[in-house]
């Protein structure tokens, strides 16, 4: 059955011959059919396996079933040699019968031996490519040739040519015989070999060294482990099993189980210091920061016990970067400086130039960007002087991101396009993958979506071209972020699932932390509120375990956020005052920026006037701190909100006009941000009574929104469109466009938008005298106001419309009580404006009872609040006030009212010939 020769049948036995997998896609295989990630136990058995499909597929389905790694390997190490006593001693029913006399067969030599048990150390098998082919040659007896030895186990069924990749290899149960063949010096020489290899070729970013050493990876680990236990320890182990570590964190492939057992090894000091630093890369790779930082400490003291300054300092900037991860920011300062110093004793400039990085970084964390600059600046120019060019290209990324931070985009546009001139020169399609994603996020600043999109296309072209599967899980991340704002909801959920499935092959919890943030974006624009919140929940338990507490705020803020959007305002203030929390204790004031307005808009929805003005002070002073002119742009217009929600129409004015003046000065156009300001302004002129203007506004609102994707807003600016058509009495553009409100509000569940479009409808059937359905409208609005949505200002307006309806009916006892609970909601929320416009609808319900004396009051107090906010019923209160006095025979208090309304009119620029009726003529006054 192990026989060269063919049966003489017509059976296609050419057909039949099984290739095995190489390492990687033994994993992958066990992976997808396991449907569980391969640890440590399940990488060890694979390797002895020999990348046998059956068997890689019978492994996995016993795992699926129950079993777990660790158990089935304990089984194969007990009983999988066994296979070879099996029967009994005949060669056609025993396996070692059968393949001892092969080995040992006259056609076979000492050599052919020799060369079994070196590549029966192979699990891959041996490489027909240099340098590995010649480099086990080199270490058989003088005149040994290598070919024909290979030609002769091959006519002997013991070895085998596979084609793609070209590797001779050996099926398992040959495997397990020939490595209880005798250890010989060639066996130490083939370690040494190895060892030499991947000294010459450590740099994992290099294309040639990774065309040699990865196809080799699970060789180079079978041969490290054996050669630990050889005497004496081979030279230089220690230094390249942390080599080989470095290179499995490049393919993220968590291998770190082995490194403890080579620190038992009788090594040098400086070999223990750089395994522990090793090892604590990997722990904090693999978010085992806890173990991380034990590492780190120790690779210090034992490069402080050796005075070796550079691997001090390399390691306390991976401490500092450790730190930075856990937000104690101060003390990774402290390692990033100290970094600094022990390069400058040992005048490594290089080292200098990282750690500078290291600390323009920080400031960029901190919201520095004064420091930042400057760091980053020093780092690029030592990089540059000492020709490294790959961290210049490092340096001139971390560069093009501040730049994006201080509004620079067109430096920040050349800092990408050199980092990814420089990555290609270098032959890095990781570093070049980096630039073009790089790229692909300046695009979406700029709004140029579709450049981003190809940019991000082929950051992916060479993530997957390299097997890179955790840039690959990034970039998929950033495609589905990119489609959301498109309002590509399916392309985008396809996008991200893809980058979940990657980051649970590849174990970055982090990233799965952060997909699932953006899921949460997802369904919450899909209006799926409930899947929102389970993909936010998730994301914040992912990111505690992960120790992110950056991000589990900004997970909180969203939520937080979604709240309010709902109308759930005391959800939202919990969430919001979590994230603001987490952003004071990370020290992050761009995030303590953004809580802080949305405090504040949340704060004035609570009619919490005062709490609101401090959110927005603080917010206004992290923007300036920051030289973060958007953000100050945001929060400018939010003042503005709040000084209309206090009827301050000239403060207000103010504000939005210095948050156009910024967006006019910045280079980039964020429409959502624009929108939100030309929605206010118009609200402002809607105030004013100025429709031209307010339309124009509320249209540019609409177009701005409608690029973004922003469903709220433009339902909002649609409502905004109809009141002002009913303002005109364009009764069937306003009816069309509260029909559209209401229907985008109901389809994104906003209550509010549709308490508020009810309200309107309410207004727009009385102006059609159809009093029934003006009744139903302002029901259903005020059922929403007084269970569901706390929204005061609205609620009061809806009683003061409701109150006019009862009016036609001839309900006045009714109409007195809904304005008087108009009035009480009103002073509640401190809206003088509500306030005025409850006392002006009294006055007329006092005058239709003949409560002259009442009606008087009521217009008083309706015109000295109307005309101490400025408003343009003003003129109306002193017009019923005339009328009032008319009746009360107040001649002159008449004339006075005319000749005031002239002069407010006059002061407000909009002159109308008013009558002169004489005094005593009572039908022309009224």
């Amino acid at each position: 059955m192990r026989g060269t020769q063919e049966p003489k049948t017509s059976f296609p036995w050419d057909t039949t011959v099984l290739i095995g997998l190489d390492s990687l896609n033994s994993i992958t295989m066990y992976e997808s059919l396991s449907e569980k990630s391969a640890d440590a136990s399940a990488q060890e058995l694979l390797m002895k396996l020999s990348g046998s499909p059956l068997a890689i597929r019978l492994f996995a389905l016993m795992v699926k079933e129950g079993d777990t790694p660790a158990q089935v390997l304990s089984s194969w190490n007990a009983h999988g040699a066994k296979i070879l006593e099996i029967g009994g001693k005949h060669r056609l029913s025993s396996l070692e019968q059968s393949i001892h006399l092969s080995a040992f067969s006259p056609r076979i030599d000492d050599t052919g031996r020799l060369v079994l048990r070196l590549i029966a150390l192979m699990p891959d098998g041996l490489s027909t490519s240099s340098p590995w082919f010649e480099g086990l040659e080199s270490t058989l007896p003088d005149g040994a040739l290598l070919q024909p030895t290979l030609r002769a186990l091959r006519r002997t069924a013991l070895l085998d040519e596979t084609q793609e990749p070209s590797r001779w290899q050996m099926l398992p149960p040959i495997r397990q015989f020939c490595l209880r063949l005798a250890d010989s010096p060639s066996v130490i020489s083939l370690v040494q070999f190895y060892i030499d290899t991947v000294i010459i070729h450590w740099d994992c970013t290099s294309p040639a060294s990774q065309a040699i050493l990865l196809p080799e990876m699970a060789n180079i680990r079978s041969l490290l482990l054996h050669g630990s236990s050889l005497q004496p320890t081979p030279p230089s182990i220690g230094q390249v099993i942390g080599l080989y570590i470095n290179w499995t964190l490049w393919q993220n492939v968590d291998d770190s189980v082995i490194l403890p057992f080579f620190l038992s090894l009788p090594i040098p000091t400086s070999d223990q210091a750089f395994i522990h630093f090793c090892l604590g890369a990997a722990h904090k790779r693999w978010d085992r920061l806890d173990a991380a930082k034990v590492s780190f400490l120790r690779a210090l003291e034992l490069y402080g016990e050796i005075h070796d300054q550079e691997g001090e300092a390399g390691s306390h900037l991976y401490l500092g970067e450790l730190l930075m991860r856990r937000d104690q920011l101060d003390a990774a300062n402290v390692s990033f400086n100290r970094a600094l110093k022990l390069y400058g004793e040992a005048q490594n400039r290089q080292g200098q130039a990282q750690a500078h990085q290291f600390i323009g970084d920080l400031h960029v964390h901190r919201g520095q960007v004064d420091p930042a600059e400057a760091s980053l600046l020093h780092a690029l120019e030592l990089f540059v002087e000492e020709q490294d060019r790959l961290g210049e290209a490092n340096a001139c990324q971390s560069l093009g991101s501040l730049r994006i931070i201080q509004g620079q985009l067109d430096a920040a546009e050349n800092s990408f396009v050199r980092s990814l001139k420089l990555h290609r020169e270098l032959e890095n399609p990781m570093g070049e993958a980096n630039s073009y994603r790089s790229l692909g996020e300046l695009h979406i600043q700029r709004d140029q979506l579709q450049a981003a999109e190809v940019s991000f296309n082929r950051a992916l072209d060479l993530h997957v071209s390299i097997q890179d599967r955790m840039g690959e899980a990034n970039i998929q991340k950033s495609i589905g972020d990119l489609y959301l704002l498109q309002n590509k909801f399916d392309a985008a959920e396809l996008s991200l699932t893809r980058a979940l499935q990657l980051y649970g092959e590849t174990q970055l919890r982090w990233g799965e932390a952060h997909t699932y943030h953006s899921m949460g974006e997802l369904h919450s624009q899909r209006d799926q509120v409930d899947a929102a919140l389970l993909s936010f929940t998730c994301a914040i338990e992912l990111y505690a375990t992960v120790e992110d507490r950056w991000s589990e705020a900004a997970a909180h803020y969203s939520i937080g956020d979604l709240h309010l959007q709902r109308d759930s305002l005391d959800a939202a203030c919990a969430s919001f005052l979590c994230a603001l929390a987490l952003f004071v204790k990370v020290q992050d004031r761009q995030g303590e920026a953004y809580t802080q307005r949305s405090m504040g808009d949340l704060y004035i929805r609570q009619d919490q006037l005062d709490s609101a003005e401090a959110s927005f002070i603080r917010a206004l002073e992290l923007d300036v701190e920051r030289q973060d002119r958007l953000g100050e742009a945001n929060t400018h217009t939010s003042i503005g909100d709040l000084h209309m929600r206090r009827d301050r129409l000239d403060a207000a004015n103010g504000s939005f006009n210095r948050a156009l003046h910024i967006f006019a000065e910045l280079q980039v156009q964020d429409r959502e941000s624009e929108a939100n300001t030309h929605a206010s302004i118009g609200e402002l002129h809607l105030r004013l009574n100025q429709l031209d203007v307010a339309e124009i506004s509320f249209n540019r609102a609409l177009d701005y929104s409608g690029e973004v994707g922003d469903h709220r807003l433009v339902a909002f600016c649609t409502l905004s469109q109809g009141r002002v058509c009913l303002r005109r009495l364009g009764l069937d553009k306003a009816e069309a466009a509260l029909s559209k409100a209401l229907t985008l509000w109901e389809d994104l569940g906003v209550l509010w938008g549709i308490a508020a479009t009810h309200q309107a409808f309410g207004d727009f059937h009385l102006h059609n005298d159809q009093l029934e359905r003006a009744q139903a409208s302002l029901n259903l609005a005020l059922q929403l106001y007084t269970t569901q949505v706390e929204y005061r200002i609205d609620e009061a307006l809806t009683n003061r419309s409701m109150s006019e309806l009862h009016l036609r009916l001839g309900q006045v006892d009714e109409c007195e009580r809904v304005l008087r609970r108009a009035l009480e909601l009103d002073i509640t929320a401190c809206s003088r404006v509500g306030q005025a416009q409850s006392h002006r609808c009294l006055g007329g319900m006092f005058m239709v009872k003949g409560d002259i004396v009442a009606a008087e009051l009521s217009y008083s107090e309706a015109r000295r609040l109307f005309f101490e906010i400025g408003d343009y019923q003003t003129d109306a209160c002193l017009t019923d006030l005339g009328k009032v006095w008319v009746l009360q025979g107040k001649v002159e208090e008449s004339e006075a009212s005319d000749v005031e309304l002239l002069k407010v009119r006059w002061n407000s620029r909009e002159m109308v010939p008013l009558p002169q009726p004489e005094p005593k003529d009572l039908k022309v006054i009224l």
